[in-house]
């Protein structure tokens, strides 16, 4: 996700675009959640992407903030690029977690 933040996405001035790491994040999560649910079990897994959901907001405030901190600057195009990356990344998530004996809580997930 570090790449999020060094993306030139978030200074661009002509069109709204997604990181390209997004879809590779998007497919690691999947990848991973199948891993450990083959090697560890759907208990396992449900508990290792629990709190994930709180975790994807505040890393995309948090790399707002790195930006506008530091010598770039960030548009609203920017802006509103990590918020469809968070819409993504949720998605994802949510794809991940969607299993037998996991849960995905639509109200924590809005809240945040």
């Amino acid at each position: 996700m570090s790449e999020i933040c060094n993306s030139s996405v978030l200074q661009a001035e002509d069109a709204i675009r997604l990181p390209s790491c997004v879809n590779n994040l998007g497919e690691y999560l999947t990848s991973t959640s199948d891993n450990i649910r083959e090697a560890g079990g759907n208990a396992v897994t449900a508990f290792a992407f629990s709190s994930l959901e709180q975790y994807i907001p505040y890393y995309l405030m948090q790399a707002a903030r790195i930006v506008v901190g530091g010598s770039k600057s960030i548009t609203m195009n920017g802006i509103e690029s990590l918020d469809r990356t968070g819409s993504v990344l949720y998605r994802d998530l949510k794809g991940a977690t969607s299993f037998e004996n996991s849960f995905w809580d639509e109200d924590a997930a809005a809240n945040c």
